[in-house]
């Protein structure tokens, strides 16, 4: 082989080196996302959407123990209540039986705020009962003990995520609880429910929570943003009533 057929050779070979280079570097940058990075996108919009859910919820609140003439409305028509209930559990069952339903945008996010403004009316409703200063103080409550619990959630190495059986089986037994205390209601009966009450929904936030960041056994998928935004408003939601109710029977 003479010795430009070799220099010709050696010149193509690093010619084939340098477009592989090319190629590597090209599909790095159209390569998918690392699923550590898609995680906590899924975290970041999951917790985006529950403060703008909790700032809902907590200025109505406000609105109505700071308003007479909203409270006042909100007295007179108590039908409203019924009917922001009723609203409420059709958007509910809606996201939580219907999966594509849940993923498809905007509807989901439309049944959500939905879901949202109908639990700030019923939140409110119930803050009316009583003083403003018990309202305020179990709200500071709430937030120091989920904020708690989230870190709580996300340092531990107990796994929840295992205990979903036991934690819907004693959901369930909570709100038939419930429903027969509609009939055997006395003071020390409601506080040791609320206690319970109290108890159960922490739980709850540490399973939810261990759900979303994604490092125990189970986990969400990353489309159930609803789904999992929905259920952390619900136990911070739980957890501020229970503690409202301790509160003002002081």
């Amino acid at each position: 082989m003479s010795k430009n057929s070799k220099v010709s050779l050696d010149d193509e070979v690093q010619g084939l080196l340098s477009q592989k280079n090319k190629l590597a570097d090209t599909a790095g940058i159209f390569a998918p996302p690392k699923k550590e990075k898609i995680q906590m996108g899924f975290i970041r919009k999951v917790y985006g959407i529950l403060t703008l859910q909790i700032i809902i919820t907590f200025s109505f609140a406000v609105l109505s123990l700071n308003s007479p003439a909203l409270a006042a409305f909100m007295m007179t028509n108590s039908w409203l209540v019924i009917l922001s209930l009723v609203l409420s559990l059709v958007a509910l069952y809606s996201l939580v039986c219907f999966v594509d339903f849940q993923r498809r945008v905007p509807y989901n996010y439309l049944m959500l705020l939905l879901f949202t403004v109908c639990e700030a009316y019923i939140v409110g409703y119930f803050c009316l009962g009583f003083p403003a200063n018990n309202v305020y103080e179990a709200a500071f409550m709430a937030c120091a003990l989920c904020v708690g619990l989230t870190i709580y959630a996300c340092l531990t190495k107990t796994d929840f995520t295992l205990w979903g059986g036991f934690l819907f089986l004693a959901g369930l037994t909570f709100v038939i609880g419930g429903a027969i205390l509609l009939i055997f209601r006395t003071p020390l009966i409601m506080v040791i429910f609320d206690c319970i009450g109290l108890i159960l929904f922490g739980f709850y936030l540490i399973y939810d929570t261990q759900l979303i960041i994604g490092t125990k056994a189970a986990v969400y998928s990353v489309d159930d943003y609803i789904m999992a935004t929905m259920n952390l408003y619900l136990d911070i939601i739980n957890i501020f009533i229970d503690i409202l109710s301790l509160v003002g029977r002081k």
